[in-house]
This record gives structure tokens, C-alpha cells and sequence, in this order.
């Protein structure tokens, strides 16, 4: 376990533009069935995600067409927030039959990769579940381009401070991919476990 150097805030802010996107996508999808999570409709297309997994692998998420991805973007040091949240997803993907788990991958990407470094990347998602992997994008540009086409927001300390210890402000939802790479749903920090796994059931049917 890694325990908080300080605390951390978190922050489900989606810029405007955005805000208004999704509004207007959850209206469309008002009649779309009994989705727990918000249901984009038609799906979003998002970036691809590239960089390194957490054993230091090159990673691209367009090669994992045809299987569901579960996004979130956190960070190690986070305290309460990113670890609770990905617990839920983790029971979640745990309520599954072994053969739904097997075409689903949790993708955590983190917003700190000053301090996130592969070793603790590696032994955080182990705490998980098999299926979570750690993602690391180590240009500050590639790792902007990302969330911004997530609409996540992040805001680090680290350029006020001379040590490691600082906060880290980022958006807390978390994405749900089709298997064709595009985002389905999407769910508030106060994402349940039930919830998700009733959607990724759901989901997985779905060819």
C-alpha cells in the first residue's frame, strides 16, 4: 500500500464545450434503455492511448479492438479517491463470468508520471485486479492531447514546489469503450460496483 504524502483534491470539472457535448448526447440517449452509467449516444470517439503499460511494455489501446476498455486517469499518490474508485471497478469486473473478465481491460492512466514511476505504477495495479494495467505517458504534450480529448482536467502543483510532495486537481469519472474504441458510457466518482457490472453484462452481449 502507498500512503498519502498529503492530501489530494479531485475534481469531476469538464471543461464547458464539453459539458454541453455530453449534455446534449445524455438527452439523445434519454430513451436508449436502462443504463446505469450515462449513455453516450452515438458513442464518442476518443484518442488512442499510447505510452508504456506498467511492466515497461510499449502499449496502444487501438490494438485492443473487438474487447471493452475501462479508463480511468488518477494518479498512485492519490488518497482516497482514485484507490476507492478503482476498488469499485475492480468488484465490478470481479461479479463477471470468467469469460466476460477475459474482454475487458481496466486501463489506468496516470496524471503524476513525475512520481509515478514504472515500480510503483506495477505495484500500485496490483493491489486491483488482473485486468488493470498501468499506463504511463512520459511527454507532457502526448499526456495533454489525451486528456484533453477525454475532456479530463488535471492540475498539478508539481511546478510550485521544489520536492515530491504536492496535489494534483484532475477529473474523476470513469470511461467505458466499446469494442470498437469508442466511449460508451461514462460514470461519476461516486461510481458503483453493482452499476458497472450491470453495464458491462450488458455490454459484453453486444457484438
Amino acid at each position: 500500500m502507498f500512503p498519502p504524502q498529503v492530501p489530494a483534491r479531485a475534481s469531476s470539472f469538464i471543461p464547458l464545450a464539453a459539458v454541453l457535448f455530453l449534455a446534449a448526447l445524455l438527452c439523445a440517449a434519454c430513451g436508449a434503455g436502462t443504463w446505469r452509467g450515462t449513455a453516450l449516444e452515438p458513442p464518442l470517439e476518443v484518442p488512442a492511448i499510447a505510452g508504456v503499460d506498467h511492466r515497461g511494455d510499449p502499449f496502444d489501446s487501438g490494438s485492443l479492438e473487438g474487447r471493452l476498455q475501462v479508463v480511468f486517469f488518477g494518479y498512485t499518490f492519490c488518497p482516497d479517491i482514485c484507490p476507492a474508485t478503482l476498488h469499485e471497478v475492480a468488484d465490478a469486473l470481479s461479479a463477471q463470468s470468467q469469460a466476460v473478465q477475459q474482454q475487458v481491460d481496466v486501463l489506468f492512466v496516470t496524471v503524476d508520471p513525475q512520481r509515478d514511476g514504472l515500480g510503483r505504477l506495477e505495484a500500485y495495479v496490483g493491489q486491483f485486479h488482473p485486468s488493470v494495467k498501468g499506463i504511463r505517458l512520459e511527454d507532457p504534450e502526448a499526456l495533454a492531447s489525451l486528456t484533453t480529448g477525454y475532456g479530463v482536467y488535471v492540475d498539478s502543483g508539481a511546478e510550485a514546489t521544489d520536492d515530491d510532495v504536492y496535489l494534483v486537481d484532475h477529473t474523476t469519472r470513469v470511461y467505458v469503450l466499446n469494442r470498437d474504441g469508442h466511449m460508451a458510457l461514462t460514470y461519476a466518482s461516486d461510481l458503483k460496483a453493482e452499476d458497472l457490472a450491470a453495464d458491462l453484462k450488458r455490454l459484453a452481449k453486444q457484438r
